[in-house]
């Protein structure tokens, strides 16, 4: 109610009986189960799908990208990295399902600052995946970081142009 942020002192996504990896907008890390203390900006910010739209268009003009992918499923504690890779940026935002067509709830939930640099962080969820996305922009809108979600799995991807 009104202006603020929106607090929730422990949470645990089951689906049935097995827990879902989780992790939300505020956090300061995934947990599969146990507590946490979410934040959650309230009211939520204003539709960003204008701005989804330009970072993935953004992305698909590139030649070429190194993409490092860090994959959490089934319930595993510890993220397994995999090989480095390289591919256009086209093929990229399709593997990562960055669909801007399909996306709701666009929202820009804040900024931080990485090794000297500004990065605002975007979410949006593709209801037909079920994956909700976390983008980690830079000012020139270019997507450095995807941290993404759905039913099991959570994988962060560290996205550098070539």
């Amino acid at each position: 109610t009104g202006a603020g942020r929106s607090r929730q002192k422990s949470f645990v996504l089951k689906n049935e009986a097995t827990c879902i990896i989780c992790s939300a907008p505020g956090m300061s890390r995934p947990f599969c189960q146990g507590s946490g203390v979410p934040e959650f900006p309230w009211p939520p910010t204003p539709d960003a799908s204008q701005l989804l739209r330009r970072v993935v268009d953004r992305l698909r003009q590139r030649p070429q990208v190194a993409l490092g992918e860090s994959v959490t499923s089934d319930g595993n504690a510890e993220p397994s990295p995999r090989p480095a890779s390289s591919r256009s940026g086209r093929t990229l935002a399709e593997q990562l399902l960055l669909l801007p067509d399909g996306a709701v709830d666009a929202h820009l939930i804040g900024s931080r600052v990485e090794h000297g640099q500004r990065l605002r962080v975007l979410t949006f969820f593709l209801p037909g995946a079920l994956v909700w996305h976390q983008l980690e922009i830079s000012d020139d809108e270019q997507i450095l970081r995807d941290t993404w979600v759905s039913p099991r799995h959570l994988i962060v991807d560290e996205i550098q142009p070539r």
